[in-house]
């Protein structure tokens, strides 16, 4: 879990974009995008889950043709989606399982 928050640190680093300005384009609270790279955070809900979602940690829920997702997505930059396309790679593991669902490997700081 921390190796793969770390690569997506990286990857926006790498690509001259800050955490600040990606949460923002986007939408999200700047402290909340922050929590959840850091791992302080289940991403099970709310915001947190869009954000490990809009991350590519998590898969969407698909819930939104059920009219059960009220939320419109922001639009992105074409930069922004190829950053996202990147983290998507790799985005789960062998299992299919979403490493925010894996509580135990997230270490508190």
């Amino acid at each position: 879990m921390k190796g793969r928050l770390a690569e997506i640190r990286l990857l926006l680093e790498s690509n001259g974009i800050s955490v600040s300005e990606w949460a923002k384009e986007r939408g999200f609270r700047r402290s909340n995008v922050y929590a959840v790279l850091a791992g302080r955070v289940r991403c099970r809900r709310g915001e947190a889950h869009r954000i490990a979602v809009a991350l590519g940690l998590k898969r969407p829920l698909g819930l939104a043709g059920n009219g059960l997702s009220t939320r419109q997505q922001p639009q992105t930059s074409e930069r922004a989606r190829d950053i996202e396309t990147q983290a998507l790679n790799g985005a789960t593991d062998t299992l299919g399982r979403a490493p925010c669902d894996d509580v135990e490997e997230i270490v508190m700081t």
